[in-house]
């Protein structure tokens, strides 16, 4: 072999060898870029307006952002988690909660009472103080604390420690309202506090930020409002009132809420609420053991009371609890009130001439910006009015560092020159736009009390992304008033300036943000706000992977249905740490338990009651789709309830998973409604939207339910039936029996009526039996302002139905082992001030569990007491409702 011959196949081999070597490093290549996860969709960033088609996730961060082909090439068979979730939704960053009270909102669910928002004084005292009283002997604690009461029905010029000394005199009582801005005391606790002396004379009358409202004699009547309530309720017992393993219990439940929602991120707005640490040691422990999905901001408090410089180093000597999610460099303070109650620092003055509580001079602000930022501490300062505003301005600008990222929080009104002013000093803002709205009769109302300027005008928006500002979502959690808690509620309100249920114009549109801007606000925005933004609050390379699959693409659907997005999936860095649980199959025909063959021109879409209750421990709120307990139970019940309905109708009648009973009773009245609405509105709804789609053929329907089926009732008809009018028109009646509707209920949905007689369609129907021996007793079903109609003679008034009109109630027979008719079982009137049926039957047992219907509810008979009543009614009604259809 020639020299050269040799030269080639030396070559030859040379370049195989390459090719091999080559092949073998691009595998190894592959191998080393493989991702644990791939999602494929349409993406939105939160990297300006950026969308994309894909990224790559591994160690808990983005390795890849970018096109669909390019995230192929970390895909590794057999390692690597892909999910395909296009044309299913919206991919985005997990959101942030830029101030919320969680752990005072949870902690007030397991140390005190919470009360409905509809609550009057007058139920306030006769039900709520006394179970409240009751359950703290009960437990050996030697205070009452609660909250939720409104101020538009609580009159100020009331002496509420009188009230509440005739109930309870020998423990403290301490109940604030649902803003967390005015509470009422008992005098007990008024003497604690140096407000009243110990011969009942006046003490101490004012606390500066605060008001203490006066008697005619200038003795406190224990209504005090801002700061003169903080002050008052830290002579609660605190300590034993929130303690550390109190903290630890809630710790779970807050974490679930937020991922539930979308949230990885969270500065609490102060985490002091009970003026120790017991909630910073919990969170410090949590995130220790690894059980901690979310990143925490925390804030220690300063009330205008206390010592700044002994709560300035109480705020620094936090840092000691920071680990892997938790920073505590935040300082909270209160400048002013609320705008709109008139506590707000305002110019001009409110429309009565009066001026709102500043709690702080200028040059005490000035100081305190001082200090806190040479700390590495971050100003974090509540203020609504325009004038407040300002006064911070100056603060932070005088005092403070820019680096600080001083924030303002909540914002009512600003005004002009001070956006500038914010934008070169890198001010940020936090802001509560879930309240960009007002209902018809706020809106009437604030015309007439508000400073001019503000009339219409309120939490502007735009104008801070106009000029640079960083502003970030916050919902105040649970001081909503009213507004939603979780992002893509928010969002809807502040791209629309109206929130859904609402029948009202929408607010100050010119305010209003695009639907990026509203995504950035609960992303990227939060994050700058938490000092995260590079690690975290969008999806960049080397970023955590803290993302959600959203259930709709929030950019481009109805403007009016981006509330109902909700996060299928939430990441918190690259892990699933929160799953929506789907809705049944309802083209299954084992989720009906009634799926008849439709013989009739008339249908009825039936919702059980309650028929799951577990009280083991560790037991789920909701019922499986398939629990024993439900099935075998819920068509027992339909014997004595859906069967009214049969003569005249098809009965349709779903599973679904609902709320367990057990863990309801424990439940105060906003988180029973706040599980109704989640869960078990997902499965009805679902059902309805299959009803009308493949079994309900265009014929007119009846609702009818009981209990939790009433509560269901209610969303459908305020929501669903809201949002399909071509069904509603076909509705006959709904009879919404065992849950109360009330005044204020039909007043947020105008397009619902409640029945006036008889023979009226298109109407609901409903009431809440009771005998005498209920009247001011709790009843868990009957709501302030409750509507009643007497099921027998079909009046609203207070005319009495004796049991001879009764045309017989249907109970079963033990002995003949059936169903049987019993004439004349009861009477019947309405009590219109409570707003149920009052009967005096004597030989039917009332129902169990009195702690939550109190001791004289008839409640599980409600259908069976006038059984024959509602079949003749249901009849009489469908006739109706053809002869009005045919125009005859």
């Amino acid at each position: 072999m020639n020299r050269m011959s040799m030269m080639k196949k030396l070559m030859s081999l040379i370049i195989v060898m390459g090719v091999i070597f080559g092949m073998g490093l691009l595998a190894s290549c592959k191998n080393n870029n493989s991702a644990d996860l791939v999602v494929y969709g349409k993406i939105f960033t939160s990297e300006g307006n950026q969308i994309v088609e894909a990224f790559a996730v591994k160690d808990g961060k983005y390795v890849y952002v970018g096109d669909k082909a390019g995230a192929e090439a970390y895909v590794e068979e057999g390692k690597t988690e892909v999910i395909d979730y296009t044309g299913k939704g919206l991919v985005m960053p997990g959101c942030g909660n830029g101030h919320a009270h969680y752990s005072f909102g949870y902690a007030i669910q397991s140390v005190g009472t919470v009360m409905s928002r509809e609550t009057d004084v007058d139920q306030f005292i006769k039900e709520i103080v006394p179970a409240a009283v009751k359950k703290a002997k009960d437990a050996g604690v030697n205070f009452v604390f609660g909250s939720g009461w409104e101020m538009m029905k609580f009159p100020k010029d009331l002496c509420y420690r009188k009230l509440l000394d005739e109930v309870c005199s020998d423990i403290p009582i301490y109940f604030f309202d649902e803003e967390g801005h005015k509470g009422i005391a008992n005098t007990i606790l008024l003497k604690k506090a140096g407000l009243i002396k110990e011969d009942g004379t006046a003490g101490k009358t004012e606390v500066r930020g605060g008001e203490i409202v006066l008697d005619a004699d200038g003795v406190p009547t224990g209504y005090v409002k801002e700061q003169a309530g903080t002050y008052v309720r830290s002579f609660l017992d605190n300590d034993n009132l929130f303690s550390v393993d109190i903290a630890k219990e809630n710790m779970p439940k807050i974490q679930e809420q937020l991922l539930s929602e979308g949230y990885t991120m969270y500065q609490d707005g102060y985490s002091s609420p009970f003026f120790n640490d017991s909630f910073y040691q919990a969170a410090q422990q949590m995130d220790q053991a690894g059980d901690m999905h979310f990143v925490l901001g925390t804030a220690w408090e300063m009330d205008s009371w206390m010592d700044v410089d002994k709560t300035l180093e109480k705020a620094a000597d936090t840092k000691k609890y920071e680990s892997t999610h938790i920073r505590t460099n935040w300082l909270k303070m209160f400048m002013d009130g609320t705008v709109e109650s008139g506590t707000g620092f305002v110019d001009p003055l409110y429309a009565d001439g009066h001026q709102g509580i500043p709690n702080w001079s200028e040059e005490e602000l000035t100081d305190i910006t001082r200090k806190a930022n040479e700390k590495g501490i971050t100003m974090h300062v509540h203020v609504m009015g325009n004038k407040g505003v300002e006064r911070i301005v100056n603060a932070f600008i005088n005092g403070g560092k820019d680096e600080m990222r001083n924030t303002l929080v909540h914002v009512y009104g600003v005004k002009e020159a001070d956006y500038k002013r914010m934008a070169d000093h890198n001010i940020y803002v936090t802001s509560g736009m879930l309240w960009h709205h007002a209902d018809s009769a706020l809106q009437k109302e604030l015309m007439q009390i508000l400073p001019e300027g503000m009339k219409d005008k309120g939490y502007p928006m735009k104008s801070f992304f106009d000029h640079g500002i960083n502003l970030s979502s916050h919902s105040d959690f649970p001081a909503l008033c009213g507004a939603p808690d979780d992002p893509f509620g928010i969002m809807e309100i502040v791209v629309t300036g109206v929130y859904y249920p609402e029948n009202a114009k929408p607010w100050w549109t010119e305010e209003c943000l695009t639907r990026e801007q509203a995504l950035q606000t609960l992303t990227i925005n939060v994050a700058r706000q938490m000092f995260l933004e590079d690690e975290r609050g969008s999806v960049k390379e080397g970023k955590y992977a803290d993302f959600l699959l959203v259930t709709k693409d929030v950019l481009t659907c109805p403007v009016t249905e981006i509330h109902e997005a909700k996060p299928a999936a939430t990441y918190f860095e690259g892990k699933q740490v929160f799953k929506l649980s789907e809705a049944p199959d309802y083209s299954d025909k084992n989720n009906w338990m009634k799926l008849p063959e439709a013989t009739k021109d008339v249908d009825c879409f039936y919702i059980y009651p309650t028929e799951y209750a577990d009280d083991s421990e560790n037991a789920s709120t909701f019922a499986d789709i398939n629990e024993k307990m439900m099935r075998e139970t819920a068509p027992q019940t339909y014997l004595v309830q859906g069967t009214a309905f049969e003569d005249m109708a098809n009965v349709f009648a779903p599973y679904y998973r609902q709320v367990n009973m057990a863990v309801a009773t424990s439940m105060s009245s906003e988180e029973m409604q706040n599980a109704f609405a989640s869960t078990p509105k997902d499965d009805i709804f679902a059902a309805l939207d299959y009803y009308f789609e493949n079994l309900n053929g265009g014929r007119p329907f009846i609702l009818a339910g009981h209990s939790q089926g009433s509560a269901m009732q209610k969303l459908v008809l305020a929501e669903y039936m809201k949002a399909h009018p071509e069904y509603y028109k076909r509705m006959i009646a709904a009879y919404v029996i065992g849950f109360a509707v009330t005044e204020d209920y039909l007043k947020e949905n105008p397009h619902l009526k409640f029945a006036e007689g008889a023979d009226d369609t298109g109407v609901i129907i409903s009431w809440n039996t009771e005998s005498p021996a209920n009247e001011g007793q709790k009843n868990g079903v009957v709501l302030p302002g409750a509507i009643s109609i007497n099921p027998i003679n079909w009046k609203r008034d207070e005319t009495y139905a004796p049991a001879e009109e009764n045309l017989g109630g249907y109970y079963y027979n033990e002995e003949k082992g059936q169903m049987e008719k019993v004439p004349h079982v009861a009477d019947a009137k309405v009590n219109l001030k409570r707003g149920t049926v009052i009967t005096t039957v004597k030989d039917v047992p009332v129902v169990t569990g009195t702690d939550f219907f109190g001791p004289g509810s008839y409640h599980e008979v409600d259908y069976e007491l006038y059984f024959f009543n509602l079949k003749a009614n249901v009849a009489e009604r469908v006739a109706a409702y053809k002869k009005n259809a045919s125009g005859i």
